[in-house]
């Protein structure tokens, strides 16, 4: 990496904008930033980090006050740096986040959010390869292959740091050289190792547990009064003794329970044939029972054969009685009809039949047939009459209803020609309204039509503020969330501070009880990790609040939480701030309330424009419509007066045809024309002289129907040994009745060939010849024997039942014993591996934590490459060497490798660096500086820094010192590097020409070339 020029704008001490040509300051190779205390000059080194990064190291970053104090309010903060990256030419131009004055009136200031542009030089032009911050910082770390820690450590050499390093002990070496070679992953992998450990362990338990578990319900299962054999080993003999004698104690059940199941079946037997003998002594005894019954009952059986041959025999003549009571009653009912309408026809007719009075004072069935014939005729006779005077009255009745119509029509005439006449008022006066009408409408198209040419103007006015009235009150929501991101991120840095302080205070607590800590872990008879003795007189006490590697780990993982979560704050900022800027853009300056008030008065303009569109087509069809109304008026008028003339015409005309036909109805009906009572009448007298005729008739048919009916039965009832119909119906009985004698008559039969079978059946006539059984011994031995099997049985079930889950817990057993060896051998290794790796194991001969063996090889390559650079400026004096004894400081378990010792070649002795002078330890710090911006360049990937500077601490040499050190600047040089010095000490003004000068003054900083 090379830097070929640096422009800073409003950053840090500089108020307005001061460009550096790096190229010109390098061009002897070493070059001098110098100035007064407070000038910039680590604010150039932070300009050069935040073009790279986009932070600067250490508080300045957190403080968030990058633009300078001194610039003009409305000036962007900016840095401009050119450099050389590889084979690529990169321009970076950065602006961090900063608080602009607002372009709205009275409303303090914004948040411009920070921005970046990255460019890549083709040719002599300048082309852009993104502005998004976080695809522009993908490409320079990819490019720089380091971190902001490690560049800081690599390209600016902190003098003051590495002279603590030098001094300081084992824990701040440890965390400094973590952080620049990530060697984290080293102690994740301990870390790994020791909770796989902890995991082997928790299987072995487990696993052991498991089997403890299986042998017990093994015990428990097998119902066994001697315990679990104490040796685990004696584990799978004693279980396959307990499995084999629960089998043996199965198979044995088995044999008895086929033994008891051969006697029950045998009793069984006994007692189903002493049932089953003495069911048939039952059946025979009922059987003679039954036989000697029916045989004394025989004379009614006989009598009840003679009563049903009798009944068949009259129902062959039943079939034509049924018809002959059917007539009798058809007869009966014929005679009830006919008195009642003859009656009828002597109310309405007194002198129509002058005997009906008399005969119907008798009985109507004494009068003959033949006079009931002579009143049929007379009764047609009158009915023709009735016919006639209907069809005359009904003539009437339709003379008298159009009377009734021409009446109606009369009236509805005159209503006509009164309507008529109206309407042709209307006309008149719609013809004298039109005109005034049409001006009216005239106007109010004309209002309109103006209204309408100012609707797409005011449309887009709308949608204007509608964005400005949204955008404004969008605006105090965004700034709220930008405030509250802000006080986020501000509450995620605290939380992040305090994380790092939790660390350090851990991290030191343990330090200070690391005695306790190691001794918590002595046993007698094991070496001591210290000392190596394997007594243990008095060992260190542990504090009451000691904290371990465990503790220190979890406040690790903390810190970093605490730290990614920062990040996502800070992110959060941004976005909102983005957020607040493109609202604030979209406002034009416009608060919620004037944007509403705009926005509400355009859309009310905008509303009378669509209102005045939307009623001027309707406008213009009403106009045409009352234009054309007015055109037709004249003639409408002339049709109604006309056809109001002819209404009243037609109306008198019918009232006129109305009164002639009234004159000649009044003549016929007589002045109330009651045609309708008259029509009436003579219909009552036609219904009951109609019924009168129906009934009659009816009665002579039903007569002559008996009478041939009876004669038909008397016949038949003779054929089939009857004096008449009247015995044969005697006789008959009816089908229920007949059909409950013949299935008496046929059980009785049944039963008795039954019984007769039963009785001759020799199985039955045997077991009435032999003894009676004894039923209650032959159940009684058949249940014994039952009760015996069922014992034995659930005894074999339970046997069964038992083996069974044996047989399982046998399984689970030999499994779990099998899976607890295994188990036992990867914690073996496990914990070996980790007491490895926490330096704790015999085989560890450093007793040196990976981790610690990592870190000391690193800084003995950072002691070789710095002892390349502290003999010349020694003059072969002083040579660091690196130590893997235990360091001051360093009482960790495990810890070790980060010793570092001085040797005095003058005196051949071995030195603390903390006896070095000023002088001397300037000298070993620079080297160390330089020795380890060579170690970690190499480890970066081998990332060439063309362009380095050196900071402070010169005043501390003397001259011939001061002479040997810029002789090692000097050879810096070498391959094109260069180099620069940050110091305010005159002797380094003297002694290097070419100088970058800061001037401080109260209005800001200002650069000046010299040499």
């Amino acid at each position: 990496m090379r830097v070929h020029a640096l422009r800073v704008t409003a950053f840090g001490p500089f108020a307005g904008r001061v460009e550096v040509d790096v190229d010109e300051l390098s061009a002897q190779g070493l070059f001098l930033l110098t100035g007064p205390t407070g000038a910039g000059k680590t604010s150039v080194l932070d300009a050069i980090c935040f073009g790279l990064y986009g932070q600067v190291p250490g508080a300045r970053q957190q403080a968030d006050r990058l633009r300078s104090d001194h610039a003009d309010p409305g000036l962007a903060p900016e840095v401009r740096l050119d450099l050389t990256l590889g084979d690529r030419r990169l321009r970076v131009t950065r602006s961090p986040r900063w608080q602009r004055p607002s372009s709205r009136a009275r409303s303090g200031f914004v948040t411009q959010q920070a921005s970046v542009l990255l460019q890549e030089r083709a040719g002599d032009d300048w082309s852009t390869l993104t502005t998004r911050i976080d695809e522009a910082q993908l490409v320079l770390d990819d490019l720089l292959g380091m971190t902001l820690g490690q560049f800081t450590q690599v390209a600016l050499l902190p003098q003051g740091q590495f002279q603590e390093f030098l001094r300081a002990g084992a824990d701040e070496r440890r965390k400094l050289l973590e952080r620049l070679f990530g060697t984290g992953r080293f102690r994740d992998v301990e870390r790994w190792l020791v909770e796989h450990r902890a995991a082997t362990r928790a299987r072995v338990e487990t696993a052991q547990q498991a089997a403890c578990s299986a042998a017990d319900q093994l015990h428990g299962a097998a119902h066994l009064h001697d315990s679990v054999p104490d040796d685990p080993a004696d584990w799978p003999v004693w279980a396959e003794q307990v499995v084999t004698a629960a089998r043996q104690r199965r198979d044995d059940l088995s044999v008895l329970v086929e033994q008891s199941r051969d006697v029950r079946d045998g009793a069984r037997r006994a007692h189903d044939a002493g049932v089953q003998q003495a069911e048939l002594r039952r059946r025979g005894e009922a059987a003679k029972q039954r036989l000697s019954e029916l045989e004394s009952t025989q004379p009614d059986a006989d009598r009840m054969t003679a009563t049903l041959r009798a009944a068949d025999r009259a129902h062959e003549v039943t079939v034509l009685l049924e018809p002959l009571a059917a007539g009798t009653a058809q007869v009966s009912t014929a005679e009830r009809a006919a008195a009642a309408a003859l009656t009828d026809v002597h109310r309405l007719l007194p002198t129509l039949l002058d005997t009906l009075a008399k005969h119907l004072g008798d009985q109507l069935a004494t009068v003959p047939s033949d006079r009931l014939a002579v009143w049929l005729a007379a009764l047609e006779a009158e009915r023709t009459s009735t016919d006639r005077a209907v069809e005359r009255e009904q003539q009437l009745a339709a003379e008298v209803a159009r009377l009734g119509r021409l009446d109606d029509e009369a009236t509805a005439a005159g209503l006509a020609a009164d309507e008529a006449e109206r309407a042709a008022a209307r006309l008149r006066t719609a013809a004298t309204e039109a005109p005034a009408t049409i001006i009216a409408l005239r106007a109010a198209i004309d209002g309109d039509q103006r209204l309408d040419a100012t609707h797409d103007h005011l449309a887009a006015a709308v949608e204007r503020a509608r964005k400005q009235a949204d955008a404004a009150a969008r605006l105090p929501a965004a700034e709220r969330r930008l405030r509250s991101a802000e006080t986020a991120a501000r509450e995620a840095f605290d939380v992040y501070r305090r994380g790092v302080d939790t660390r350090i205070d851990i991290a030191r607590r343990r330090l200070a009880g690391a005695a306790g800590e190691i001794a918590s872990g002595l046993a007698d008879g094991c070496p001591c990790p210290v000392c190596g003795s394997p007594d243990h007189p008095r060992p260190a006490l542990s504090a009451a609040d000691r904290v371990d590697e465990a503790d220190e780990a979890a406040a690790a993982l903390a810190e970093a939480a605490a730290g990614e979560a920062r990040e996502r704050a800070d992110a959060r900022v941004v976005g909102a701030g983005a957020e607040v800027a493109e609202i604030a853009a979209a406002a034009d300056g416009l608060d919620p309330t004037m944007a509403e008030s705009a926005l509400a008065e355009v859309t009310e303009q905008l509303a009378a424009a669509a209102a005045a569109r939307t009623r001027l087509p309707g406008a213009q069809a009403q106009l045409a419509a009352a234009e054309a109304a007015q055109s037709n008026a004249a003639q409408q008028l002339d049709t109604a007066t006309q056809r109001a003339r002819g209404l009243r015409a037609q109306a008198d005309n019918q009232r006129a045809a109305r009164s002639s036909l009234h004159a000649s109805l009044v003549t016929a009906l007589g002045e109330d024309l009651d045609v309708t009572a008259a029509l009436q009448a003579t219909e009552r007298r036609g219904s009951a002289v109609g019924a009168a005729l129906a009934a009659v008739s009816a009665l002579l048919a039903a007569r002559s129907s008996h009478a041939t009916a009876r004669g038909h039965a008397d016949r038949l009832a003779h054929r089939h040994g009857f004096a008449d119909a009247g015995a044969a119906q005697a006789a008959a009985l009816d089908d229920t009745a007949r059909h409950e004698l013949r299935s008496g008559l046929a059980a009785r039969d049944r039963q008795a060939d039954a019984d007769a079978d039963v009785v001759a059946d020799a199985a039955v006539a045997a077991a009435m010849a032999a003894a009676a059984p004894d039923l209650e011994g032959l159940a009684a031995a058949a249940e014994m024997a039952e009760a015996t099997h069922e014992g034995q049985r659930a005894d074999l079930v339970a046997a069964e039942r038992t083996t069974a889950r044996l047989d399982e817990l046998h399984a689970a057993l030999r499994t779990r014993f099998d899976a607890w060896q295994p188990a036992q051998d990867a914690h073996r290794v496990a914990a070996g591996l980790a007491a490895l790796a926490e330096g704790k194991s015999g085989d560890n001969q450093q007793r040196m934590s990976l981790s610690s063996y990592v870190l000391a090889a690193r800084l003995e390559q950072v002691v070789a490459a710095a002892n390349e650079r502290l003999v010349p400026m020694t003059s072969s004096r002083y040579t660091l060497e690196h130590t893997v004894d235990k360091a001051a400081g360093d009482r960790r378990a495990g810890a070790g490798g980060l010793g570092l010792l001085v040797r005095d070649e003058w005196t051949g002795d071995l030195r603390d660096p903390s006896t070095l002078s000023g002088g001397e330890t300037f000298q070993a710090s620079l080297a160390l500086a330089l020795g380890l911006a060579d170690v970690v360049g190499h480890e970066c990937g081998g990332t060439q820094l063309q362009t380095v500077f050196v900071d402070e601490g010169f005043g501390s040499l003397d001259a011939d010192s001061l002479d040997e050190v810029l002789d090692e600047l000097d050879r810096l040089r070498d391959g094109g590097r260069v180099v620069g010095v940050v110091s305010h000490v005159d002797a380094m003004r003297e002694r290097i020409p070419t100088q970058l000068r800061l001037v401080k003054a109260r209005t800001g900083s200002t650069v000046a070339l010299a040499g």
